[in-house]
């Protein structure tokens, strides 16, 4: 058979070869991109009260008893967040240790200032069975997040019950004060508090509130971490906003700023849900 010179036919083996690295290329993309856990079914929602949902899990009397509460950012909807929500609860890691979810619409003021969320009618609903609480904060979800937190310490009652069994993450958020301000009172209630920010590994860049979540861990240093996320975030470069949504989507679907609706309800890959931040 005539072959042109330079040129010749690829044996079996390289064509073996060639598929094998493919396969293995995909596997470890995966599993760096967090898709490797297998995904649950999605949760059915129910209303309580305006601008607050809640969703019970699979019952399996081995998953621990933990309730997940989600405050996201400034104008985030409600159905927004139960996106973010399935999408944190379709991991089987997380899904394996939460029974119920609770989320919320973000603030429609960037300081919370209408104080519009049904925070005090949440808490009164709190069942005596959680073993655990993990609350989740982005953005300018950290001042009615505060603010729950806070109306749990002033319940003499949920206070002695919860003590020591509720961890707080507060994701490139902000600090507060007053009745949405973070403060030493919630240090009683709290086993574990993380301040999180994220840095693109490519650029170098930090997210817009990286400094008011170092500043976060400084005035309480025994009890407040300050967990850096490195994220290959596709950002650009002094993309700031764009990396404050990398604490919700690893790969914000904008890459000069943020876009809540899409960073916060499309998950698909290579946009997984970021949850690196999960407590031990």
């Amino acid at each position: 058979m005539y072959r042109m010179p330079g040129i010749t036919r690829p044996s079996i083996i390289d064509r073996h070869s060639k598929r094998l690295f493919t396969l293995f290329c995909t596997l470890f993309f995966t599993l760096q991109l967090g898709f490797s856990d297998r995904a649950a079914a999605a949760p059915e929602w129910q209303a309580p009260a305006p601008h607050w949902r809640v969703a019970r899990l699979e019952q399996d009397m081995e998953r621990p008893n933990t309730l997940l509460v989600l405050f996201p950012g400034y104008t985030v909807k409600t159905a927004w967040s139960q996106r973010w929500a399935e999408a944190l609860v379709a991991r089987e890691s997380i899904a394996n240790q939460v029974r119920e979810v609770w989320a919320f619409k973000g603030p429609d003021k960037v300081f919370y200032e209408d104080r519009e969320l049904p925070i005090q009618a949440s808490v009164e609903t709190l069942g005596a069975g959680f073993e655990r609480i993990v609350v989740v904060a982005h953005s300018s979800g950290a001042f009615p997040a505060h603010q729950w937190l806070q109306t749990i310490a002033d319940d003499e009652e949920l206070m002695k019950r919860l003590r020591g069994k509720v961890s707080y993450i507060n994701l490139d958020g902000g600090i507060g004060q007053g009745e949405t301000g973070f403060n030493q009172k919630l240090i009683g209630l709290l086993d574990t508090t993380y301040a999180v920010s994220v840095r693109d590994t490519r650029t170098g860049t930090y997210s817009a509130n990286h400094s008011t979540m170092a500043k976060f861990a400084s005035l309480y240093p025994e009890h407040v971490q300050h967990r850096v996320l490195e994220i290959d975030s596709g950002c650009a470069p002094a993309a700031q906003w764009c990396l404050h949504d990398a604490a919700i989507n690893i790969r914000p679907h904008k890459r000069e700023t943020f876009d809540l609706e899409k960073d916060y309800t499309l998950f698909e890959a290579p946009h997984g849900v970021s949850r690196a931040w999960w407590p031990d």
